[in-house]
């Protein structure tokens, strides 16, 4: 509140009744003091004001409020997160309640560092000061860069993620950019190990304490892709850059919406996020910067493009015939894991059949697809089902039952692969050896041949992107593929960022078997060899 002071004429009185109005809509809306207080951040940078600012504002109102308990918000970059969630928001909910206690963390111990000495700025600040200094002050003997005190037992502790926190919990979390865009996959894991293994903890009282959670995505399994998918009580804000219908994001009721869910307000597919500081020029030379890959995690909050990343849904054929083609080959193949604990991976098995279409071009149709975590034991049952038949419905309860390993018969229609190929690392070697005496053809895939996951895909990208891939869908859509092939192209279409990787590894040898041995080549070639 501004001091009371002795006025000299009715101007000076109606000037202090206007300053005390504007304090007041200052605390009360968050979005009024974001706009009031850039200066004291930004200094001469104008304030570009958005429909997206605003309603990030009013979401955060609603988490201070506790309205709103726990709230992921994914931005593009450069969108005035970090300003808006990290820096002034704390400062704004101070003016309510100077005790709230804040844990503010980001991938790096230096970005959260710099964030919580830029709201100390604001509280320092003359302006600041002029209007509220009277409801708290910093404490001089617990004023560092990276922890503050104020003298009506509030804090703000800021550090990196993966620091380790003093034994004191906080009212509110704050977690801005918990993953770096150019981070390694490991690093991320550990990330959200941290996460789980107890920050999601660090709350004084899980009644009243809140969390916030905003960056950009950067991986299927980053912070945000980790909570999502293992916790639903978190409201999720999300805010692409381009506007994509399919994805329209809706919260919660706000003050704003008369009772009705927040929805995205843009009509028009690929409408701006905000026109006036990224039009569309700055935008298409983003993409050409980062490529359609890391635009589509960092800008589309989504780690893969809609059409996909290194393999996009286009490239893929669709079967809508009730019936196979006449297959000339069939080629399963397999990548094996020996642990069936939840953290290990994937087996997975693929099966493909060679074609000719109607131009006689040789296609791979996917026939059948399977993967699970599961021992040896019981795995081995599974391979020998899927070679006796490919098209074999697998029951785990069945399998398991099973009292001899390799107890299911030949079928009568001889639904069996021409060749079995078994990715030729430790557990592997171990697995081929025995297949083959248990009367499986199976063959051995090198794959440190070729080089690591992404360099053998790229071998056989013109492949993909030719068009000799098909899916069997029941209507010509993409969202019809046969439901027991929708994890594989799942796994298709966020490679190489997706948690798993498995099914792609199946596709990539036998799509390099085939082309080392002429039976596939690419149609767009002019020396392309038709069968007679």
């Amino acid at each position: 509140m501004l001091k009371n002071k002795r006025f000299y004429n009715i101007e000076e009185l109606e000037a202090f009744i206007e300053e005390n109005r504007k304090e007041k809509e200052l605390t009360q809306s968050f979005h009024a003091f974001v706009k009031a207080c850039w200066h004291v951040i930004e200094g001469n940078k104008p304030f570009i004001d958005s429909w997206h600012i605003g309603s990030v504002c009013e979401h955060l109102e609603a988490l201070h409020r506790l309205e709103i308990r726990k709230l992921i918000i994914n931005i593009p970059p450069r969108s005035s997160k970090s300003t808006i969630s990290t820096i002034m928001w704390p400062v704004w909910t101070w003016l309510h309640d100077p005790s709230l206690q804040y844990f503010c963390l980001s991938h790096s111990d230096d970005l959260a560092t710099r964030h919580g000495v830029l709201s100390r700025d604001i509280i320092t600040s003359p302006w600041f000061k002029a209007r509220w200094g009277d409801l708290f002050t910093i404490k001089q003997d617990q004023n560092n860069k990276h922890m503050y005190v104020n003298n009506k037992t509030g804090f703000r502790e800021s550090c990196g993620i993966l620091a380790k926190i003093t034994g004191k919990g906080a009212t509110r979390v704050i977690v801005d950019d918990a993953n770096d865009a150019e981070e390694f996959e490991s690093v991320s894991i550990k990330v959200n190990e941290k996460y789980s293994g107890g920050l999601s903890t660090r709350v004084n009282n899980p009644n009243t304490s809140t969390w916030l959670l905003i960056q950009q995505r950067t991986r299927e399994k980053d912070l945000t892709g980790h909570i999502l998918a293992n916790e639903n009580d978190w409201v999720h804000l999300y805010l692409p850059m381009e506007f994509e219908e399919k994805r329209r994001c809706v919260t919660v009721p706000l003050p704003s919406t008369n009772g009705k869910p927040w929805r995205d307000p843009r009509k028009k597919e690929g409408e701006l996020l905000w026109p006036d500081f990224f039009p569309e020029k700055e935008v298409e030379q983003r993409k050409r910067l980062l490529g359609s890959y890391r635009y589509a995690g960092q800008y589309q909050q989504r780690p893969a493009p809609a059409e996909g990343g290194l393999i996009k849904r286009k490239h893929f054929n669709l079967w809508k015939h009730p019936h196979f083609p006449k297959f000339k080959h069939v080629i399963q193949s397999w990548d094996l894991a020996l642990s069936e604990q939840d953290t290990a991976c994937y087996s997975a098995c693929t099966t493909w059949g060679l074609y000719e279409d109607k131009n006689k071009f040789r296609n791979l149709m996917l026939i059948s697809a399977w993967r699970g975590k599961v021992e040896y034991a019981h795995l081995r049952r599974v391979i020998k089902r899927l070679y006796n038949d490919y098209l074999a419905k697998i029951d785990m309860e069945d399998i398991e039952k099973e009292k001899t390993p390799f107890s299911t018969p030949v079928v009568a229609n001889k639904r069996i692969p021409d060749v079995v190929l078994i990715e030729h690392k430790v557990s592997g070697i171990i697995a081929i050896q025995d297949l083959r005496r248990a009367g499986v053809n199976a063959f051995k895939f090198n794959p440190n041949k070729y080089g690591k996951k992404v360099e053998r895909l790229k071998m056989v990208s013109h492949l993909i992107e030719a068009g000799h891939l098909t899916l069997q869908a029941k209507a010509p859509d993409y969202e019809d593929v046969k439901p027991e092939f929708q994890d594989f192209l799942s796994e298709c279409l966020v490679f190489p960022n997706g948690e798993y990787d498995d099914y792609v590894d199946t596709m990539t040898q036998v799509l390099i078997r085939l082309f080392e041995g002429g039976y596939l080549q690419n149609s767009l070639d002019d020396t392309y060899e038709k069968d007679e």
